[in-house]
């Protein structure tokens, strides 16, 4: 098994989570603006590489899922940061921004 490229993965994930699916149709919600904190929290939390291989296989799913939805918040950080929506400035004293 050939394991699917991540921009491929990504989009499917993009796709869902915008209604692309055979799925009922969502309703639309709003992404809050993410600080650029919040991220490297994450990342830092749940560092991109391969779990220890004597993991039990549902661990290693798991953990994978975890770094696949921190760089799904990263590129949405990513976007809206581009889009001019970067609210880090805004949370500074607040115990959350950068």
């Amino acid at each position: 098994m050939v394991p699917e490229p991540r921009n491929t993965r990504l989009d499917r994930i993009r796709a869902c989570a915008r209604g692309g699916s055979s799925q009922a149709p969502r309703r639309e919600v709003a992404v809050p603006p993410i600080p650029k904190a919040v991220v490297e929290w994450l990342e830092a939390s749940y560092p991109d590489r391969f779990p220890d291989r004597t993991l039990p296989h549902l661990e290693i799913v798991a953990r994978s899922a975890q770094v696949e939805v921190v760089r799904m918040i990263r590129s949405v950080y990513e976007s809206q940061k581009e889009a001019g929506l970067y609210v880090g400035a805004a949370l500074q004293g607040h115990g959350v921004g950068g």
